[in-house]
C-alpha cells in the first residue's frame, strides 16, 4: 500500500512538472504601442511590403528600456495611403511576395554575427536583443478608420504566443525622397563611351551615413546623369538639363533605366527604402568655383509617383572614370549590380535585390524626417 501511495504521489508529481511545462510554452502578449514601415513594392509585383512593429508597456513608456516587442513582415495589397489592408496573414511559403502573408524568421550571419532575417519576437534584457523567429500562426489586421485591431497566435522558438493590441499605428514612409538629407558627393566624369557625340558625366549625392562609391549605408541617395557637349572635359556646363526618355541628346539628363545584362541602373535614379527611376522634370546646374556647384533639381519617379526638389550647394570632388573599361564602369556605376559586393540591399534594404520578399529587410534601419517640409504624396501607381 506504501509502494501505491509513492508511486501515486510520483505520478502526480510528474503530471503537475508536465502541466506546468506547457503552460510555459504559451504567453499572452498584449501590446501597448505600433509602428509600422512602408518599404514599397520593389519587386512591382503589387505587394506592398509593411513592417509591422508592436511593443509592450515598458517599451512604450521607455523605448531605450527592457521589455518585449513583435516584428512581423507584412506583404500587402498595393495602395496610395500608408495604410495595413485589413484580412489574415499567414506564413509566406513562395519564394516570390505574396499579398496577406507575412515573412516567417530564419537565422543568418553576417559581418554583425547571427540576427532573425524575417519576422521574430524581441525582447530586451539588459540592454541585450533576444530574438525568437516566427515561423508559424496567423495574424488578423481589423480597421476601424484609424483604430487597427491586430491580433493572432504565432508560433516562435516553440513557444505559442498570443498577441494583442488595439490602437492607431504610427507609419514612416521609408521611400518618399528627402533630399535635404543629401550631404556630399562626386562628379564622375565618363567621357563619350558609346562614340554618341556627347560626353556623360554622372552626379554622386548622397547621405552622409552612405558610401558615394557603391551607395551603401543608412540613408537616401541620388544619382543625376547628364549628356553634355564634347568640348565638357573637366566641367559641367550651365544650363537647365530636361529629362529625357530614351534619346541621346545634348544638354539633357537621361531618365533613369535598368540594364538586365549587367543588372545595373543607369541614368537618373533616387535611393531610399525602394529604387526610384526618374522619367520627369529637369536638374539646373550652375558652377561656383574650384569643385563646388548649385544643383537644383525638380524630379518625378515613373512608379510611386513622388515628386521631390531640392537644392545641393557645396564640394562636388572631379573623379574621372574614363580610364576604366566599360563592363567595370557597368558594375560601379549600377546601384545594385551583382558585381557589386557591397550591393546596399544587405545595408539598408536599398535598390534592386533579388525579388523575393524574404531578402528584402535584413536589418531594420530608423529614417530622418523632416518635419517642416511639405511631404510628398503618391499618386496612382502604373
Amino acid at each position: 500500500m506504501k509502494k501505491i501511495i509513492q508511486v501515486s504521489a510520483l505520478f502526480l508529481i510528474a503530471v503537475l512538472l508536465f502541466s506546468s511545462c506547457e503552460k510555459n510554452k504559451n504567453r499572452t502578449l498584449n501590446f501597448q504601442s505600433a509602428k509600422s514601415d512602408f518599404l514599397g513594392d520593389p519587386t512591382r509585383t503589387s505587394v506592398d511590403f509593411y513592417d509591422l512593429k508592436l511593443y509592450d508597456g515598458n517599451l512604450t513608456n521607455n523605448p531605450n528600456g527592457d521589455g518585449t516587442f513583435a516584428y512581423i513582415q507584412l506583404n500587402t495589397p498595393t495602395t496610395n495611403d500608408n495604410e495595413i489592408k485589413t484580412g489574415s496573414y499567414l506564413p509566406n511559403n513562395s519564394s516570390q511576395a505574396r499579398t496577406f502573408t507575412y515573412e516567417t524568421g530564419i537565422w543568418k550571419t553576417d559581418n554583425q554575427g547571427d540576427y532573425v532575417s524575417g519576422s521574430y519576437i524581441g525582447t530586451y534584457k539588459n540592454g541585450q536583443l533576444i530574438q525568437y523567429p516566427v515561423t508559424e500562426g496567423k495574424i488578423t489586421v481589423s480597421r476601424n478608420s484609424n483604430y487597427y485591431t491586430v491580433s493572432g497566435l504565432v508560433i516562435a522558438d516553440g513557444t505559442q504566443y498570443d498577441v494583442s493590441y488595439q490602437g492607431q499605428i504610427e507609419f514612416t514612409d521609408m521611400v518618399v525622397p528627402l533630399p535635404e538629407t543629401l550631404t556630399h558627393g562626386e562628379i564622375w566624369y565618363q567621357g563619350d563611351p558609346y562614340g554618341n557625340g556627347v560626353k556623360i558625366y554622372s552626379i554622386r549625392l548622397a547621405d552622409d551615413n552612405v558610401r558615394i562609391s557603391d551607395f551603401a549605408g543608412n540613408g537616401d541617395a541620388m544619382q543625376i546623369e547628364l549628356y553634355t557637349p564634347l568640348t565638357a572635359t573637366t566641367i559641367i556646363p550651365d544650363g537647365t538639363y530636361p529629362i529625357m526618355v530614351d534619346k541621346v541628346q545634348v544638354n539633357t539628363a537621361i531618365d533613369g533605366y535598368y540594364d538586365s545584362n549587367d543588372k545595373a541602373d543607369y541614368g537618373t535614379w533616387y535611393y531610399t527604402a525602394d529604387a526610384l527611376s526618374i522619367n520627369k522634370g529637369s536638374v539646373s546646374i550652375q558652377y561656383m568655383t574650384g569643385s563646388t556647384y548649385r544643383i537644383s533639381f525638380n524630379f518625378t519617379d515613373d512608379y510611386y509617383g513622388y515628386n521631390f526638389s531640392g537644392t545641393y550647394e557645396g564640394e562636388l570632388p572631379f573623379v574621372n572614370k574614363t580610364n576604366s573599361p566599360i563592363a567595370v564602369r557597368s558594375a560601379v556605376r549600377g546601384i545594385n549590380g551583382q558585381t557589386n559586393s557591397q550591393s546596399a540591399v544587405t545595408d539598408n534594404a536599398r535598390g534592386r535585390n533579388e525579388r523575393t520578399a524574404g531578402s528584402r529587410t535584413e536589418r531594420q534601419t530608423e529614417r530622418r524626417e523632416s518635419k517642416s517640409a511639405a511631404m510628398p504624396l503618391r499618386v496612382e501607381r502604373k
